[in-house]
């Protein structure tokens, strides 16, 4: 393998719980930034979690040509916007459901994808009842 999958993860909330804790597991890759509504809850996070840059600016994490690949674990008010940047900056995407606030955003961010080239995954939790 060349090098390790650099990921950016934006949100702290389930981001800190699940999605920075699953990329640490696989060793494809490494959560090279993780970033929140102010770059003291992401230090903060960040420290805790031991990844290496924190970062208060969805868009900082986004245009940084090292990070190939962006986890969105935030509202879905605002995951349209942070998908479609980081698909159009050529970045795989992994979002958390529901992908977008109404059915529009959702396809919108899909086509975005499908003319960049770039991946794109939804995360579903399946729970046994």
């Amino acid at each position: 393998m060349a090098g390790k999958i650099q990921v950016g993860v934006v949100g702290i909330g389930f981001g800190q719980q699940v999605h920075v804790p699953a990329f640490q597991l696989d060793d494809r890759c490494q959560v090279q930034a993780i970033c929140a509504s102010t770059v003291e809850r992401a230090t903060e996070v960040a420290q805790r979690l031991k990844v290496d840059r924190a970062l208060g600016n969805w868009q900082e994490l986004v245009a940084d040509p090292t990070i190939a690949a962006i986890s969105i674990a935030t509202p879905p008010a605002i995951q349209t916007e942070v998908a479609i940047a980081a698909l159009t900056q050529g970045k795989a995407v992994f979002c958390e459901k529901p992908l977008a606030s109404f059915a529009g955003n959702s396809a919108k961010t899909g086509r975005t994808g499908k003319t960049g080239g770039c991946g794109q995954h939804g995360g579903f939790r399946i729970s046994r009842h």
